[in-house]
């Protein structure tokens, strides 16, 4: 059985119970790790933690830092850190780099490294929230929690995000030179033994990211394409209005209609269960002629690449995206256009599944 294929999934009136009834028991110690980040939704997850009273709790902020970034969008997430030390009394703030001299990117690697360097004893429950960072830091910090969990098994990690793909969709990041794999993704890209696997691609696509969709298609050389649009969703045009923006790329990348990928936009088990299927029948199919290799670039709404990240980790497929060395704000990413929280949990591993631990 996959590994994923039973997991915890709230929200609603559901999530609300969950943080009462279990995080806001006595028993209950909590560390939330979260993105002091300009994103409209920064404190979100932190005002609900910080009205749970019983629980200990205590917060890391991560801080991502660009060189050049605009000192509005610092200005804001000043404010927002600010805001989240003040919620958990607790806290230490991280900057973590995103690039190093020559534009290297090394923000995956320096939060690994960040993760690697805390003290979870004591700590029962870590809530990481997406809502604030970027996917080249919570993809790998994804990892490093759950390798965390395999050692101490008191440990449960879940995923939280305030998921609102009107303010995703809003900021656009402004693409560096390369694509390069997500740090702790790089699956087989570059083995021997894969050099004359079939070549699948499945990028996400997203309104305005035709730059760095083109860089990734170059870096992967893909035999084939299987584009992955949001369907259904909140926008119940955004399929259309995607495949209208792509036409020219999608006719150069030999795109057939009955390729494409559709995935629910507000849940991740959806595409981790399409993915994880897809991959294992074309590894039956392709067992005799030489093999496949999937690759992922999630580049969308928080939601679905959490559906691609759960594949990837469940597969060890590699993740290729391009980084971005700046964002900018549309009117739908703006602090007024942030509706009210719209929370999702994950529990990705622990006491949950108890059961499951015992058999591996």
């Amino acid at each position: 059985m996959n590994r994923w294929n039973r997991c915890v999934k709230l929200e609603g009136s559901a999530l609300e119970d969950f943080f009462d009834n279990y995080l806001g028991s006595s028993e209950r110690s909590l560390l939330l790790i979260a993105g002091g980040g300009f994103d409209p939704r920064s404190t979100s997850i932190a005002r609900r933690v910080a009205a749970m009273g019983a629980p200990r709790k205590r917060a890391l902020i991560i801080r991502e830092e660009r060189p050049g970034a605009p000192s509005k969008l610092r200005e804001q997430a000043d404010v927002h850190t600010a805001e989240l030390s003040k919620l958990i009394a607790d806290s230490s703030v991280a900057d973590v780099p995103i690039f190093a001299e020559g534009n290297a990117v090394v923000g995956g690697r320096e939060v690994a490294k960040l993760l690697g360097q805390q003290d979870f004893s004591g700590v029962t429950d870590i809530l990481l929230d997406i809502s604030a960072l970027s996917t080249g830091v919570f993809f790998p910090a994804v990892r490093m929690l759950l390798g965390e969990a395999e050692r101490n098994r008191k440990l449960n990690v879940h995923v939280v995000v305030d998921e609102q793909p009107a303010t995703d969709y809003g900021i656009v990041g402004v693409a560096s030179d390369r694509a390069t794999p997500v740090h702790g993704f790089k699956g087989r890209i570059g083995l021997d033994e894969t050099g004359s696997h079939a070549r699948l691609w499945l990028p996400q696509l997203v309104l305005h990211r035709r730059q760095t969709l083109e860089r990734i298609h170059t870096a992967v050389s893909p035999d084939d394409v299987c584009p992955i649009l949001p369907f259904p969703c909140a926008n119940p045009r955004l399929p259309d209005q995607l495949v209208e923006e792509y036409r020219e790329m999608l006719e150069a990348w030999k795109v057939d209609v009955r390729n494409f990928v559709y995935a629910a936009e507000n849940d991740p088990l959806d595409l981790y269960a399409t993915i994880v299927r897809l991959v294992d029948t074309r590894e039956r199919v392709f067992a005799a002629v030489g093999g496949s290799l999937v690759t992922l670039s999630p580049a969308g709404g928080k939601l679905l690449s959490v559906g691609s990240l759960l594949a990837a980790l469940e597969r060890d497929l590699p993740v290729v995206f391009v980084e971005s060395v700046g964002y900018e704000i549309t009117g739908t990413g703006s602090e007024s256009a942030a509706g009210p929280p719209k929370l999702v949990h994950l529990w990705l591993e622990g006491e949950a599944y108890d059961g499951r631990r015992k058999t591996r």
